[in-house]
């Protein structure tokens, strides 16, 4: 039986040791500065949204769309998202209207940086 604990131990120890390589690589730590340089054009937006949406709930988020995001013409992924996912809808918004605040430079930035910025903004957001 030890020799089961010893070896869950070092997988999980090994599995540490991965994650933690993970983020202090060249290329996670740039990730995470791009995120973090974008903060200030996220800040705003994730005020605004917790304007619109102090309950952040379904009908709130999705009367947020469609007035932050009226002009554009696929609205029905994140509308659809609203009623069962208000979190998830809205962090699709914030992420919406950031890369549509990008500076030119930043055009392109990938989705998966600018949703760790908005989560960010909230974060500090909350932290003011």
């Amino acid at each position: 039986m030890s020799n089961i604990v010893e070896k869950i131990e070092s997988e999980v120890e090994a599995a540490l040791k991965a994650v933690e390589n993970l983020f202090t690589s060249g290329k996670a730590q740039a990730a995470i500065a791009e995120a973090g340089s974008l903060v200030t054009i996220a800040l705003p937006i994730v005020q605004e949204l917790d304007t619109l949406c102090p309950n952040k709930t379904g009908p709130e988020v999705v009367a947020a769309i469609q007035e932050l995001l009226s002009s554009e013409s696929n609205l029905q992924p994140i509308l659809a998202e609203a009623e069962s996912n208000p979190s998830g809808a809205l962090l699709a918004l914030a992420t919406s209207l950031l890369e549509k605040n990008l500076p030119a430079a930043k055009a392109g930035t990938a989705v998966n940086i600018l949703n760790t910025t908005v989560q960010l903004a909230v974060t500090a957001a909350h932290a003011l």
